[in-house]
């Protein structure tokens, strides 16, 4: 009750302080109620929308806010109104300003455009002002010029006569039939040698496709060899019921393709059958785990309770002699009540006599018969009862029969305490061995699920062995199969090809082909007889050059006549068209000259009118720009007002919505209760005073009673000490005997220490380790916790399943990347033999000496890095028979000039078929004058050949260069640029357009001239 009144004095105390802070809190309410309708009525008069004296209500509050929004309104649409207004008046200004200047700009720039004309004008007059004043100055010697143009004529006029009986002699003519004629039958034999290179060139390519053929079949019957091989492998044995052949590979395939479905099946049924065993294991071990806990804390308890309480009880019962503990506490409890009795009765007794004492001494009688006594009598039975009622030997006895009345009392209410623990007890020996029966039938089930568990893993990892080797060999007999299937393929194209290549060469040469010694026995006659066929046709040619030298140098003398009575005329007429242009220029000035005037009236008043337009747009900009900005402020004002009564408004709400006279009310009642609760107690304190003296006296006693029976305990307590360390006494001296020496016994002690201390050390060992992994993992636990770290499990995954895909696309563009370089290889290969074979016709047509038989262009990979950049390096070889040798350092000049052509026209009929242009520049560097002229003949009939002039059949015979062009026979797109010093090679050129070949179009004499 005390603790109780002083729980209820400090909830007093609490809520008195309450009731402070909340009747603080209603006074601020009141005043910033007040402060807001002060607030409110200095608004409703500063922005005119009414007063509000009071907004107590919530009718007042929403009329107070619905004017204040529309004030706002009004303001907000006032600005947006005088903005557009102000829009407005700017672009009706804006636009008014911009025509003005428009005009301005217009004006200005008609001025100088008027001025840039009249200059130009200016310009142009001063330049044929000046052309007339130097013709005038050179007008003395117009009759000079005169009498030089008759000159000119007459002269011209005997040139012309001239070169017309040159014309008209036949010895030029003559020549040109007679080296016509040779031509003609050295382009003939040029055909038929022609014809028999090709027939030789033919035979050597079908030599050349006849080794790779036979390469081809050899590859083919090692390929049919090796797959035969691979199908005697003693695996398909094991896997098949006969020997794979070729004939039955696609039954073999499925067989193993039917065979790695069925373990398929068979491992996914050993999977299953191996989860389920798991599963089942992983159930037995959770309760074996289980029971193993229940069955050690079952034991650890059952130790716990035979250490302690039990023995404890095994000691009050011995000591008691009680030897049912299910009547124990009973009859414990009848002795406490009897040892109670006795001490009740001794106290009784000496009251007893007390009272039979006084009796008898006030009576003079016998207190039980009523007899009288004598006086002697009476000393004699006062001094009898006094010695019954001696102080020191009564309260001996009642001392005595207090303490054991005590002891009886604690070793009743001990050995009730420990009751429950000896029933514990009981349960545990009952329940202990059910449960350990138990555990080991989960012993056993678990060793036989075990047994269960190996064999199903032996029998998957067996199937999964199966699987694998079906699979291998499933793997290995497809690719065998994919291997026959190719050798087959390529067997048959073989097979077309030899066929084919027997087609072409009967298509090429006929049925009866010749052979290559027949053909190049021909090829070698008929070159003999061509080149004595050149000799004579350079003779004739040689005296058809010097007939031509004599006709172009009278042509050359004629044309320059031409051009300087050309000059004459055309230095007259500039003189005409100068005067004429003259008075044109002077006219045109005067007129632009009076429009400049006009547009230079006009501007100063146009510019007069834009700037006074432009003041009055600034004028009425800063006006309206002062007006919005006083409205703006307002707005402002207006804004920063509503949401400082915004703020006053939710404070007060917030004040409000708190409900402090609610609270102080319910304060208040609280207190009242709390004071009726106080009295309440205060009485029922007074009212227990009395029994609070009584328990107090009781209290002491108690505590006598107690510390008698604690003494006793303790007593106890310390005689079991003793007797328990006399048994360990005897035990030791009895394991003391056992050993037949001290030495002995040292020997045993110092093996138990060392194990002792090696046990310790690795304890202490592992604890280390233990700490250092606990360690570890907090570190891990606490860099886990990292926002950086968050959802890393997610991101590995990502990141794996990103390395995955980056290393499958790598894989891919590995492949794709060699599957590339394989055709480019394969394309420049191609190329490099289509460039040679072109290069090796030009050489044997081109060249006219007898020590190189072809050129050839060979390429040769870089050693390097496979993942480098390939690169080549590229060589020209020179063949004489069988023998080949680098041109470098073994070659003449003119030699290396031609192969230049030769290479490039090569080039260019590979790469740029379809390019019209062809341009050389000093094409006859080192050239001597047989190889100048075949190429002055060469170009002649190129050009020829562009354009169209010359046949298809014809093509074969004309030239080195025509033999690649057949492409560009109709190509009407060509154009031909020569550069060169060499003027005998230009002649070449047009005694080429005397033999039937096609004159240059244009021809352009460049020279420097000399300051």
């Amino acid at each position: 009750l005390q603790t109780t009144q002083a729980t209820i004095n400090e909830k007093v105390v609490n809520l008195r302080v309450n009731k402070g802070l909340l009747l603080k809190a209603i006074e601020r309410l009141r005043t910033a109620a007040k402060a807001r309708a002060e607030l409110a009525c200095d608004m409703g008069r500063k922005h005119a929308f009414g007063s509000f004296p009071s907004l107590s209500t919530s009718q007042e509050q929403r009329q107070f806010w619905a004017r204040f929004q529309e004030a706002l309104l009004d303001k907000e649409t006032a600005l947006k109104t005088m903005e557009q207004d102000s829009t407005k008046v700017q672009d009706q200004w804006n636009s008014t300003i911009n025509k003005l200047e428009t005009q301005v700009n217009q004006y200005t720039l008609q001025i100088d455009h008027k001025n840039a004309e009249i200059a130009d004008v200016q310009k142009e007059e001063a330049k044929v002002v000046a052309f007339l004043q130097g013709h005038q100055r050179s007008a003395s010697e117009s009759t000079s010029s005169q009498r030089e143009l008759s000159q000119l004529e007459a002269k011209l006029a005997e040139l012309e006569a001239k070169l017309q009986a040159s014309k008209d002699s036949h010895a030029t003519s003559r020549l040109r039939d007679e080296t016509v004629a040779i031509d003609k039958e050295l382009n003939s034999l040029s055909f038929d040698l022609k014809i028999a290179q090709d027939k030789v060139n033919v035979l050597r390519g079908f030599e050349k496709e006849e080794s790779v053929l036979e390469h081809s079949r050899r590859d083919v019957c090692a390929r049919k060899a090796g797959v035969h091989e691979n199908l005697t492998d003693p695996k398909f044995a094991q896997l098949l019921p006969h020997q794979p052949t070729e004939a039955s590979l696609d039954q073999d395939v499925n067989t193993l393709e039917a065979l790695a479905e069925t373990c398929k099946r068979t491992i996914h049924e050993s999977h299953d059958a191996l989860r389920r065993c798991e599963a089942q294991a992983t159930e037995l071990n959770l309760k074996k785990q289980q029971e193993e806990n229940t069955v050690s804390k079952l034991r650890k308890e059952l130790d716990q309770l035979e250490l302690g309480p039990m023995h404890e009880l095994q000691r009050i019962f011995s000591a008691y002699q009680l030897l049912q503990p299910e009547t124990a506490v009973a009859q414990l409890e009848t002795m406490y009540m009897e040892a109670k009795d006795k001490t009740v009765s001794r106290k009784n007794a000496v009251m007893f006599l007390k009272t039979y004492k006084k009796k008898g001494e006030k009576e003079h009688c016998c207190p039980l018969c009523h007899r009288g006594m004598t006086p002697d009598e009476l000393a004699v039975f006062s001094k009898l009862v006094a010695d019954k009622m001696d102080d020191s030997k009564n309260q001996e006895k009642i001392l005595k029969a207090e303490r054991l009345e005590q002891q009886a009392f604690e070793v009743w209410k001990q050995t009730e305490t420990l009751m429950p623990s000896w029933h514990r007890l009981q349960a545990i020996q009952k329940d202990l061995p059910a449960r350990s029966d138990v555990l080991n039938d989960l012993y056993k089930q678990s060793r036989a699920l075990e047994l269960d568990l190996t064999q199903t893993r032996l029998v998957v990892q067996q199937n999964e062995a199966k699987l694998s080797q079906v699979v291998e060999g499933w793997d290995l007999l497809k690719a065998l199969k994919k291997s026959y299937d190719q050798v087959e393929f390529d067997a048959r194209k073989v097979a077309a090809s030899e066929r084919d290549l027997a087609s072409r060469l009967a298509d090429s040469l006929g049925s009866n082909p010749p052979t290559m010694s027949m053909a190049q026995e021909a090829l070698e006659s008929m070159q003999t007889k061509c080149r004595d066929l050149e000799t004579k046709l350079k003779q004739k040619q040689a005296e058809v050059h010097a007939a031509s030298d004599a006709l172009m140098r009278l042509q050359g003398e004629v044309h320059r006549v031409r051009e300087e009575k050309h000059q004459l005329n055309q230095r007259n007429i500039q003189l005409e068209k100068a005067k004429d242009q003259r008075e044109s220029l002077r006219a045109k000035l005067r007129k632009l000259q009076e429009e400049l005037a006009t547009a230079q009236r006009d501007v100063p008043g146009v510019q007069r009118e834009l700037q006074i337009k432009v003041n009055e747009r600034e004028i009425s900009r800063l006006q309206l720009k002062d007006a919005i900005d006083a409205k703006r402020a307002e707005l402002t004002s207006c804004q920063q007002d509503l949401q400082l009564v915004q703020r006053k408004h939710e404070e007060v709400d917030e004040m409000h919505k708190q409900n402090d006279e609610a609270k102080l009310h319910a304060l208040d009642q609280e207190l009242q209760q709390l004071h009726t609760q106080s009295e309440r107690i205060s009485r029922d304190i007074a009212m227990l005073q009395p029994e609070k003296s009584r328990a107090r006296s009781s209290l002491s006693e108690t505590e006598s009673f107690k510390r008698q029976i604690r003494d006793n305990i303790q007593f106890r307590q310390l005689r079991d000490a003793a007797d328990k360390a006399k048994e360990d006494l005897e035990a030791f001296k009895r394991k003391m005997d056992t050993f037949r020496s001290v030495a002995e016994a040292e020997n045993a002690c110092r093996v138990a220490s060392e194990t002792l201390n090696a046990a310790k050390e690795e304890r202490a060992k592992l604890a280390g380790k233990q700490d250092n992994l606990q360690e570890n993992v907090r570190e891990v636990q606490v860099q886990l916790a990292h926002r950086d770290l968050k959802n890393i499990d997610e991101k590995k995954r990502h990141k794996f399943i990103e390395f995955e895909t980056t290393m499958m696309a790598v894989s891919d563009l590995d492949k794709y990347y060699k599957a590339l370089d394989m055709s480019l290889m394969q394309f420049h290969s191609q190329k490099i033999e289509e460039i040679n074979a072109i290069i090796r016709s030009l050489w044997q047509i081109t060249y006219r000496g007898q020590d190189i038989d072809t050129i050839e262009i060979v390429s040769g990979h870089e050693s390097g890095d496979s993942n480098s950049k390939r690169s080549y390096n590229y060589r020209v070889v020179m063949r004489k028979d069988s023998a080949v040798l680098d041109m470098r350092g073994r070659c003449s000049a003119g030699q290396k000039v031609l192969a230049g052509l030769v290479i490039r026209l090569a080039l260019a009929e590979t790469f740029c078929l379809n390019c019209g242009i062809l341009a050389l520049d000093e094409p006859t560097t080192n050239l001597d004058s047989a190889n100048k002229l075949g190429l002055a003949q060469a170009i002649s009939e190129y050009v020829d050949l562009c354009l169209g002039y010359i046949s298809r059949r014809n093509m074969l015979t004309k030239g080195a260069l025509c033999s690649i062009l057949i492409a560009r026979e109709k190509q009407q797109n060509f154009q031909l640029i020569c550069i060169t010093h060499d003027e005998e090679f230009v002649q070449m050129l047009n005694r080429s357009q005397m033999l039937g070949g096609s004159r240059p179009e244009y021809l352009w004499t460049v020279s420097r001239e000399e300051m």
